[in-house]
């Protein structure tokens, strides 16, 4: 049943504006942080000469989303708790059918990631199937399975909702989904079978030092399949953090803010993806850092320059230095 326009979840006077509005500006802040981040993620994985790799093709899908997601936790949130507006309001009753679009995001989302994660273990694991999956443009068709994977989550369920309470500060799940239920569970466990199989298969290759064929393993491939795995092991942290919130006893204090707790782990979840690029992606870090670095790189280069080739060893030592 839909939540009563005239209801305490939705009516200014509600004992819980306060609640709501304070945790509109925590979500609205995070995002104001969160959002050029992930957004900067995504412009550096799109360039073209970082992108031609197909694991960089799933993190720009997986990074585009995350943005989107973020949309949803934080601006849309964070802006109807402070202003307290709710699909009752004219003007916002497109709050109401926003909550199946947010939905079709998540299932968008989650493909996406099992998708990276099967890319990640099968290079390791099948090299050869995951050349023949993956390689080239073929990665692009991955979405066909991935859009068509949101929409029977929809159609599946047409009767599931979720509408934002501006003065709780969450969306509330008005009708609960299977589909939605083991979404969420088949995600956590496929994503991380497939990252622990991954992590066995670098172990066993690094012992040899070899892979199949003889030749040296990436390192460029294992570091970023680690990079993947970091943001794995964040999405299970916040995933159990969410599960766990739900079934606080009704006697705890905390219990009340419950909701609030499930809405920042998803904006922890999306936020931290793009902070964990930010700090270990050797692509990102690097033109992050030109950006703060840029006079100081063209001085070097112009010393570097004027530094003689054809003169002795001391010359050549100091190019080597710079």
């Amino acid at each position: 049943m839909l939540p009563d326009c005239n209801g305490t979840h939705l009516t200014l006077d509600s004992p819980y504006s306060n609640q709501g509005q304070l945790a509109g500006y925590i979500y609205l802040s995070i995002g104001c942080i969160s959002m050029p981040i992930c957004s900067f993620v995504f412009y550096v994985f799109s360039r073209p000469n970082v992108k031609q790799s197909s694991c960089y093709k799933l993190l720009m899908i997986t990074t585009s989303l995350d943005i989107l997601n973020l949309i949803s936790a934080t601006i849309v949130s964070g802006f109807a708790s402070i202003f307290g507006v709710s699909y009752c309001d004219n003007g916002f009753k497109w709050l109401y059918p926003y909550g199946h679009f947010f939905m079709c995001v998540w299932y968008i989302y989650c493909a996406s990631t099992e998708v990276l994660a099967l890319n990640r273990m099968l290079v390791f694991a099948r090299p050869q199937l995951a050349i023949f999956l993956f390689k080239g443009r073929r990665v692009w068709l991955w979405l066909i399975p991935i859009f068509v994977y949101s929409a029977f989550g929809l159609l599946i369920d047409p009767s599931m909702y979720f509408v934002y309470l501006p003065n709780r500060g969450f969306f509330l799940d008005g009708k609960t989904s299977v589909f939605h239920i083991f979404n969420n569970f088949f995600k956590l466990g496929f994503v991380t079978a497939c990252y622990i199989i991954m992590t066995l298969f670098i172990i066993k290759l690094k012992r040899k030092n070899t892979n199949e064929r003889g030749s040296r393993i990436s390192s460029h491939q294992i570091t970023l399949s680690l990079q993947t795995l970091g943001v794995a092991a964040l999405a299970d942290f916040t995933s159990c953090g969410y599960l766990g919130a739900n079934y606080f006893p009704d006697h705890w204090a905390i219990s009340q803010y419950s909701g609030n707790i499930g809405q920042l782990e998803w904006i922890f979840l999306h936020s931290g993806t793009g902070i964990i690029y930010l700090l270990v992606n050797k692509s990102v870090r690097t033109k992050f850092l030109s950006l703060f670095c840029w006079s100081k790189s063209v001085k070097m280069a112009q010393m570097n320059h004027m530094i003689p080739q054809n003169h002795s060893g001391t010359s050549k030592s100091m190019n080597q230095r710079f």
